[in-house]
């Protein structure tokens, strides 16, 4: 409210009568009229300017938000797509997509990290659009076309080259000489969209991916080169044994018994670096990688084939084995031989060889990594001296309820594990945990994993003081 002060002054005239006396005696002289004094005229008090009123700004009514009438899965476009921008809230994002996106996973972590995934399309399974939110605002977003090809031509790379910026994808495609597959659309914080074509036909693993700008003009072009297969003479323990490293490359090749495959090729500071591998990739075979600089060896690996071990240790043997302890103690205290699983070094010095042993009770044969219903132990010795231990446990399910989004909102970053553990009110399974010089880390989980199924699952990671460090859970649709 305003507020205004009017100050008035008042002026009072006095008016005197001024009068004069005749002298006494016989003086006849006439008495002179005095002269009247003139009546002032009042100063008139000044009439104040009034304040004026302010006239009130009004309120604008904001306009609601709709509210979507479907839940996901539903039907989304491109176009819908297009209007989403950064920094949309949830609300406003379900909103322009008419759809109330699923839930599909939620991160947190120290300190005030918290991410969300939410998913449109018919089949949640292969959504049409993925929306990623940081704190409640939308980052990031992709939106993925349903393909009715997956495979065209694959032009050579010498013809991939003469690509030019700012040409348009209809101007590619003739160049090419056939259609690309639309791969996929994202929008970044800058909302900015950035599409991919691929090209690649079904005898090849070669490909070619160029992205266009939101006004279909090419903007970068990555001709991949699939990793060439590598199958040459078996190496052996003993004759890798003698590189050194700083060895010539030719040196290696000769101790190893023939060239290795070239599966990578770079410029580093006007410096030729490559990597050579040698045997197989299927686990059944030894396999060596040498790292090699200006035909120099700067590190060197060997991978053992795949074995299983005499035994499985249980948890407790293995939370009682010390770091820096012996080869020999250990294998005391597991009750049985490990499996040599790989060597390595960056170093001349044997003492800096760091060798990497295994138990368990199953043959890799992906990447998967450990199977389900299986465990794995694997210790890491710097010369003979234990700096490293890992456990993970694959043993399903993990718990014997569901986790849920009110039991995972339980959970607080920060919190003791005796308290996180009994949000979803069953017990979880330590599936995996290890320990180094530096940090102890264990995770604990409930739910389900499967192999190329996605399932309801989830887990929190504890730091060194046994407090929640970071949480996840993932819903399957």
């Amino acid at each position: 409210m305003n507020k205004s002060i009017i100050a008035q002054t008042m002026i009072v005239s006095a008016m005197l009568a001024l009068t004069g006396c005749g002298g006494g005696g016989s003086s006849t002289s006439p008495t002179p009229t005095p002269t009247p004094t003139p009546t002032p005229t009042p100063t008139p008090t000044p009439t104040p300017t009034p304040t004026p009123t302010p006239t009130p700004t009004p309120t604008p009514t904001p306009t609601p938000t709709p509210t979507p009438t479907q839940n996901s899965p539903c039907q989304v476009t491109f176009e819908q797509w297009k209007q989403l921008a950064a920094n949309d809230s949830v609300e406003q994002v379900n909103s322009k997509l008419n759809c109330n996106g699923f839930q599909g996973a939620v991160y947190e972590s120290y300190p005030n990290i918290k991410q969300i995934t939410s998913m449109w399309g018919t089949d949640l399974t292969k959504p049409t659009i993925v929306a990623y939110y940081d704190k409640g605002k939308l980052s990031n977003t992709v939106y993925t076309p349903i393909k009715s090809e997956t495979a065209t031509c694959l032009p050579t790379k010498e013809l991939s080259d003469s690509l030019a910026f700012d040409q348009s994808l209809n101007d590619v495609e003739k160049k090419l000489g056939c259609k690309g597959i639309y791969q996929y659309s994202s929008k970044e914080s800058n909302n900015r969209i950035y599409t991919y074509y691929s090209w690649q036909n079904v005898t090849s693993k070669d490909s070619l991916i160029v992205i266009f700008d939101e006004n279909n003009k090419l903007i970068d072009k990555v001709y991949r080169v699939a990793t060439p297969e590598i199958n040459t003479c078996i190496p052996e323990r003993e004759k890798w044994d003698k590189i050194t490293v700083g060895d010539q490359y030719d040196k290696a090749a000769e101790a190893l018994g023939c060239a290795g495959t070239l599966t990578q090729s770079r410029v580093v500071n006007g410096v030729p670096a490559e990597v050579r591998e040698w045997g197989k990739l299927d686990n059944l075979a030894n396999h060596a990688i040498l790292s090699i600089l200006n035909s120099q060896i700067l590190s060197k690996q060997f991978i053992f084939k795949d074995e299983k071990s005499a035994c499985v240790p249980s948890l407790e043997k293995w939370q009682a084995l010390k770091l820096d302890s012996s080869y020999e103690d250990v294998k005391a205290g597991m009750q049985c031989e490990g499996v040599l699983q790989m060597l390595s070094t960056t170093s001349k010095d044997v003492k800096q060889l760091q060798s990497t042993y295994g138990w368990k009770n199953f043959l890799a044969t992906s990447d998967v990594g450990t199977p389900t219903n299986q465990i794995f132990h694997q210790l890491v010795f710097v010369g003979d001296k234990l700096q490293e231990k890992v456990y993970t446990n694959n043993n399903q399910p993990f718990s014997e309820c569901t986790p849920t989004q009110q039991g995972f909102d339980k959970i607080k970053i920060g919190e003791e594990w005796t308290t996180a553990q009994n949000a979803f009110g069953c017990a979880a399974s330590l599936s995996s945990t290890s320990q180094n010089q530096n940090a102890i880390a264990k995770e604990y989980s409930w739910g389900r994993l499967q192999d190329n199924t996605v399932t309801t699952y989830a887990y929190v990671v504890l730091n060194n003081g046994g407090t929640v460090e970071n949480k996840f859970i993932r819903f399957a649709p």
